[in-house]
């Protein structure tokens, strides 16, 4: 089983292989031919404003023959703004990430890697928007 930091992530992972995978696995997903479920959050209370809150999801690409869940821990707190109430999330691990990422072999059950999410997760929201500008922008657009 591989071991991986952010930093290995960082020099490995290329904005156009994210997109390319996210694709895939996307086009993977609509013909249902991958598998995933709806990201569960358990909130607890803190206090009035705090919470910590543990949230899990998983995918699985058959694909590819791998499996995938992510983890995250985080305390967030309710903030009311100018602009209405908005949520954050507390810095309180010193800088540490708070979430992981297990991916598994689905022809051996066996655990490839583990990493932590936070460059990875960077990658995918970016990914993600990209892809959907790609599909939903009009054919000559020169602008966002």
């Amino acid at each position: 089983m591989l071991v991986i930091s952010n930093e290995e992530v960082r020099q490995l992972l290329t904005m156009k292989d994210c997109m390319a995978v996210l694709e895939e696995a996307y086009m993977e997903r609509h013909h249902q031919r991958a598998l995933s479920r709806p990201r569960t959050d358990l909130y607890s209370k803190i206090d009035d404003e705090t919470y910590y809150v543990f949230k899990s999801m998983e995918g699985v690409l058959p694909k590819r023959k791998v499996t995938a869940l992510r983890l995250n821990s985080d305390v967030i707190k309710w903030n009311k703004t100018p602009h209405g109430i908005r949520k954050d999330k507390q810095p309180l691990a010193d800088g540490r990430w708070v979430g992981l990422i297990a991916l598994f072999d689905m022809t051996n059950g066996k655990m490839l890697a583990i990493l932590p999410d936070g460059v990875v997760q960077g990658f995918r929201v970016a990914a993600t928007g990209g892809l959907g500008i790609k599909y939903l922008a009009r054919p000559d657009a020169k602008t966002m």
